[in-house]
């Protein structure tokens, strides 16, 4: 009776998200591979965007128009904007503004607000910080400083960075 309930569960779920995957499909969003990709009830997402093959969309999440996700990515609870692309990265409880590009293999974490034009690379991680507008890190990066702003955008914190090279480690100094 238990392997009974499994399956019947099972079933539900996958009756579920594909209900959920239509009514996507049917609102102007492209999902290049359906069956892979898992979109939860609470997901609000823009017209033209492109979901790729085994992206995971959890929680409150909003994407905007023209956003690009995946593939191989998570978003979960988060706020990604117009004509992002976000590639094989895992983004949660963070916020990407317009324009952005991410990845492969970059991780938003809470409270991680990314700027306008910003690039983060390969294995950048950001966490309760705010990169702002055109901002590039390109790989192996760890970024907890509170603040980095564009010469643009005003004050800036412990230093200024348009670009960022291999393996940069930023941390605010104790005193």
């Amino acid at each position: 009776k238990k392997l009974e309930a499994v399956r019947l569960m099972q079933r539900a779920e996958k009756m579920v998200r594909d209900q959920i995957r239509a009514k996507w499909m049917r609102a102007g969003v492209t999902l290049t591979d359906p069956p892979s990709i898992y979109i939860d009830a609470d997901v609000e997402i823009a017209q033209d965007v492109t979901i790729h093959a085994n992206t995971h969309l959890r929680g409150r999440c909003a994407i905007g128009e023209d956003a690009v996700i995946g593939p191989n990515s998570i978003v979960r609870d988060s706020t990604i904007g117009a004509r992002c692309i976000v590639t094989a990265s895992v983004i949660e409880e963070a916020t990407v503004e317009d324009d952005a590009n991410m990845g492969p293999f970059s991780h938003l974490r809470a409270g991680a607000r990314i700027g306008k034009f910003t690039h983060l690379g390969n294995f950048a991680e950001v966490k309760n910080a705010t990169l702002g507008a055109r901002v590039a890190i390109f790989e192996l990066a760890y970024r907890p400083l509170p603040v980095v702003r564009d010469r643009e955008g005003g004050r800036i914190i412990a230093a200024h960075i348009r670009k960022s090279g291999a393996g940069l480690v930023l941390s605010q100094r104790v005193k």
